[in-house]
């Protein structure tokens, strides 16, 4: 559900910031889209963990159990991410200085 809400304020944001990836002979989509797209996935996958984190349950005693582990796979994730979020980036100031 968070992935819903978050998706439309990054994609304004990617618009508002001419962020869009334009079709090309080594993309998959057929029309322009906006980047970013793994913003919102990684706000819903932290803030879901957060809450599991905080409950009082056997789930969240699961959690806690592999807590390292949790950290290290989300630092992990975080990294993966930024990665992502830079490789958009540097795409789109690429594609900008050729044209």
């Amino acid at each position: 559900m968070l992935v819903i809400l978050a998706t439309p304020g990054i994609v304004h944001l990617a618009r508002a910031l001419g962020l869009i990836d334009t079709p090309g002979t080594r993309k998959v989509h057929s029309r322009s889209v906006p980047r970013l797209g793994g913003i919102p996935i990684a706000i819903a996958t932290l803030a879901l963990v957060i809450v599991v984190l905080a409950l009082d349950n056997r789930i969240a005693q699961s959690f806690r159990e592999v807590q390292r582990e949790l950290a290290a796979l989300l630092g992990a994730s975080i990294l993966i991410l930024l990665m992502g979020v830079v490789d958009d980036i540097c795409d789109w100031i690429q594609e900008r200085q050729t044209k």
